[in-house]
């Protein structure tokens, strides 16, 4: 009801409260002074008259019913919006490690002097990170979101409320020769203050030495306790270190995967691993851009690309037990093997293991989604965000999962995010299909349909136009525009999506499942079965979808998956 005139919660609880503590007052003085067309008197002075008070009881009791009638209201009112605001978010937190100190490492400066060691410097602060990554109780910025203010100028307290943390640790990193010298200031983000400083000199090939060592002083003064056993220390050959490293910079450099980017960074990794092959990290990179080679770029055949992703995983395991990437890959390699209860095994041992590894939270959120575990992937995704809050598609991957759950206020809440990470990291806008869905989910119908009028993509504007109008109960318009859907040429298809025909079969059973036509919808699925192996989990994270669900049509797809997959969906089937 306050909501009608923009009024917040404060004003309900006010108004309670006046009414609350006012109404027995008034009472009071309505027994002790009696209100008449003469002024305020007295009631014991006040002659009786048997009419006057007949009505005046009659005026008392509706004035007395009315008041309590909007009390009631009010608290039902509060109660509801309470329930509402509140639960949500107390749930979120419950989600959040209980970390009892907070850091993120920024990119170190490259101050050697012909300024081209900005790779090992990047390098160095990471390894850095990863090291106090370990620490349970410590709160560790990802690097997509510390190294997101590399070269920018801002303030250290700007970027402590931004991250949300109580330090940062800073650095620079001067090379020369076959000698580096490191130096580092642990910083309070809330005065500024220098907690700690040093300075380290040492030979190329003790890196690994010197890494651990900063982490551990660092850990020192925040009161640590090391929660993982320590990696057995080796030195590590200075040119397999710089090989690793280039080919880390070749992939963190880009917004977006590209074959030639793959290609160098597979090439540098290998030959990293010729010069020291027990080195773990080379290892575990290599068996990712063994997964773009092989399962998105097909530059090697699928079972050859599993063959030497998963057994570069294991070597990488094997060497350092507590590598995260390597058990993020072991996973993803047992699903792509057809694995998926081992999958779900590894996945959850993954889990044991992170506190506060943003990039295992992100590839869980990913693994459950397609294992049919929507609700375990949103408790995923609200623990790797606050790790990185700068990594837009977090927010998008949060934004599914509840819009998944037509929980759409707060779905739209983290979609605004997403945009406005993204144009922050990316400088790119928003779909303009995603967003007048967004508008409408939530109530914005013309802002929806003003939004829609500027796309002029057929494609993306026809798709997000028929499922607005199914939303909007007009399936005949709906119906008639999915025909015209059905229509588009192939050339244009595959123009605006720039996926193939499956993606595109996919989302005509989306659309189909929106108006009803659940025979047409599950054709389509069958359709798009090869996108479904390789996008399993585009079945959780579209709410249209959830009209297939009673009919046994859908349990028949399910088994079907879960024998492609060696996975027994019904035994793990929630969120639908």
């Amino acid at each position: 009801m306050l909501d009608a005139f923009e009024l917040g919660t404060g004003w309900m609880q006010t108004t309670i409260i006046v009414l609350s503590v006012g109404f027995p007052i008034w009472l009071i003085i309505a027994w002790v002074y009696d209100f008449s067309s003469e002024g305020i008197k007295k009631t014991e002075d006040v002659p009786f008259d048997p009419e006057v008070s007949r009505k005046k009881n009659l005026g008392l009791n509706r004035v007395i019913i009315g008041g309590l009638s909007i009390a009631v209201i009010l608290l039902v009112v509060n109660q509801v919006r309470m329930s509402q605001n509140v639960e949500e978010p107390l749930a979120e937190a419950s989600l959040l490690p209980d970390f009892t100190s907070s850091i993120a490492v920024m990119a170190f400066d490259d101050m050697s002097p012909e300024m081209d060691q900005e790779y090992l410097s990047d390098g160095i602060s990471e390894e850095i990170l990863n090291y106090l990554a370990k620490y349970k109780d410590l709160k560790v910025i990802s690097r997509t979101s510390s190294f997101a203010y590399k070269g920018k100028n801002v303030t250290i307290d700007q970027i402590g409320e931004e991250l949300e943390v109580a330090y940062i640790l800073e650095g620079s990193v001067r090379k020369a020769k076959d000698t580096y010298r490191i130096t580092v200031q642990l910083i309070n983000t809330t005065d500024g203050a220098h907690i700690w400083s040093d300075t380290f000199d040492r030979k190329i090939e003790d890196i690994l030495f010197v890494q651990d060592e900063i982490g551990k002083l660092v850990a020192e003064r925040l009161n640590l306790t090391f929660s993982t056993e320590d990696v057995l220390l080796r030195k590590v050959d200075p040119e397999a270190y710089d090989l690793y490293l280039q080919g880390v910079k070749s992939l963190r450099d880009l917004k977006v995967f590209t074959d030639s980017a793959i290609t160098i960074a597979d090439s540098l990794l290998r030959n990293s691993i010729k010069i020291d092959p027990d080195y773990a990290p080379p290892w575990a990179l290599l068996s990712a851009t063994t997964f773009h080679r092989g399962i998105y770029n097909n530059h090697i055949e699928k079972d050859e690309a599993i063959t030497i992703g998963m057994n570069a995983a294991l070597k990488a395991k094997e060497l350092d037990s507590n590598n995260i990437m390597a058990l993020n890959w072991i996973s993803n390699w047992q699903w792509h093997n057809r694995e998926g209860n081992k999958s779900l095994k590894t996945l959850e041992g993954l889990l044991s293991k992170v506190p506060n590894d943003v990039e295992a939270y992100h590839y869980a959120t990913h693994a459950y989604t397609r294992l049919g575990m929507p609700e375990k992937a949103l408790v995923t995704i609200y623990k790797a965000i606050p790790l990185s809050p700068m990594k837009p598609e977090l927010y998008r991957w949060a934004w599914k999962l509840e819009r998944y759950r037509e929980n759409y206020p707060k779905a739209s809440a983290l979609y605004n995010k997403h945009i406005e990470v993204r144009k922050q990291q990316i400088g790119e806008d928003p779909y303009l299909d995603e967003l007048a869905i967004d508008y409408f989910e939530n109530g914005q119908i013309e802002k929806a349909r003003e939004t829609l009028a500027k796309d002029t993509d057929p494609y993306w504007s026809l798709y997000a136009t028929i499922l607005i109008e199914s939303k909007s109960d007009n399936s005949e318009r709906a119906d008639s525009l999915l025909t015209l859907f059905t229509q588009l040429p192939e050339r244009q298809i595959l123009e605006s999506t720039g996926e193939d025909l499956g993606f595109y079969h996919f989302q005509s059973a989306v659309l189909y499942a929106s108006i009803g036509d659940l025979n047409r919808a599950f054709i389509s699925l069958e359709k798009a079965w090869d996108r479904l192996l390789t996008h399993t989990e585009d079945l959780w994270l579209n709410p249209e979808l959830k009209a297939l669900h009673s009919d046994p049509r859908w349990s028949e797809l399910l088994k079907k998956l879960g024998k492609e997959f060696n996975f027994n969906y019904n035994n793990y089937m929630e969120g639908q």
